[in-house]
């Protein structure tokens, strides 16, 4: 159950800090349904031997196909995170982008899409907008660069899809 809901989002944040491999998971209620077999499960294990397979051969040839069917289950809405990265230059000139206007632009798209600011310190440096499992972070890496990543973590099934968006940005370079 902790795994499943958002309690686990800070132990999540501390291993993808420290592993050289990110985790994710989908925080979907629906999956705790399956703990309502647990009451079946300890009446199967009070009562082994009214429900055992008497024939060795079965055993064997079920146990793949229930390994198989248990691992699919489990893993069914287990989504990695996605991750895009950008990074816009000025070509044209040798002029320095504006980056009160890029910055302000990237603001007002950022909340109308439900972002929220989550290091807005110095936007003229770079800022971080995160909500509705996306988060953004730009940072001017120099006077004619400046760089982008969105990462993405898709709903569970039953929470709804995640709707690709397309976030244009129309602002004076």
């Amino acid at each position: 159950m902790w795994w499943k809901s958002p309690l686990s989002d800070p132990f999540i944040a501390l291993v993808n800090a420290i592993a050289p491999y990110q985790i994710g998971r989908t925080v979907d209620y629906t999956d705790l349904v399956a703990l309502t077999i647990l009451p079946a499960c300890m009446q199967v294990v009070q009562s082994s031997e009214a429900f055992s397979i008497a024939w060795p051969a079965l055993r064997t040839v079920l146990l793949v196909p229930l390994i198989a069917l248990t691992t699919l289950s489990i893993m069914g809405t287990s989504v990695m995170q996605t991750r895009q990265d950008y990074s816009v230059r000025r070509s044209a000139s040798s002029e320095a982008l504006r980056r009160d206007a890029i910055a302000e632009a990237i603001a007002t798209v950022a909340i109308k899409h439900g972002l929220k600011c989550e290091n807005c310190a110095s936007r003229k440096d770079g800022a971080s907008y995160e909500g509705s499992g996306v988060r953004m972070t730009y940072s001017f890496v120099s006077d004619q660069v400046i760089s982008f990543s969105v990462q993405a973590w898709p709903n569970g099934f039953f929470l709804g899809h995640q709707v690709e968006r397309k976030l244009m940005l129309y602002a004076p370079l």
